[in-house]
């Protein structure tokens, strides 16, 4: 069950504002994890005490914050943002998929047929996935209108102009 299921299946409460600080905290808590994985991969130097294993597993962990990311972003309507998150996990699930593929290439034996590992399968389906969110959410921008990433002081500024404007 993805993320976006899971926004969506909590028990309404009918208090849609502790709703949304609930989402709000989710998505600042994602990205201050991203903050910490993409340290931990990018810019840890030798003087730190992170283990090659540490960044290993920061760089699995970076897309599927990412993907969450997007999911919070699709979830609050904000498709712009939603793309721009999807994009940014796909190179990240790009380079795991070639990895896992050079890294079968590497172990066949000649003469052996290219028998894909569990892993690698893995990896591409995630890669997949990754590129359907990105079609999804684009589909759900409307239509017409450019895809542009706005931040929340943005989306409350706009929301409540077009209170203005209605009232």
């Amino acid at each position: 069950m993805g993320t976006t299921e899971n926004i969506e299946n909590c028990n309404d409460d009918g208090d849609d504002s502790s709703d949304e600080d609930d989402v709000s905290l989710a998505l600042e808590m994602l990205s201050t994890s991203f903050g910490i994985f993409d340290w931990h991969v990018n810019d840890a130097t030798a003087a730190t005490t992170t283990t090659e294993q540490e960044r290993e597993f920061a760089l699995t962990q970076i897309p599927r914050v990412l993907n969450c990311i997007g999911d919070i972003h699709s979830h609050r309507k904000q498709f712009g943002n939603a793309v721009d998150a999807y994009c940014r996990a796909l190179p990240y699930r790009e380079n795991a998929s070639k990895k896992k593929h050079h890294a079968t290439n590497n172990n066949n034996e000649e003469g052996e047929g290219g028998c894909l590992s569990v892993e690698e399968l893995t990896c591409q389906r995630q890669l997949v996935e990754t590129y359907a969110l990105v079609a999804e959410a684009l589909l759900a921008c409307k239509e017409g209108e450019d895809v542009v990433c706005i931040d929340d002081e943005e989306q409350q500024q706009q929301e409540e102009e077009e209170d203005h404007d209605a009232g």
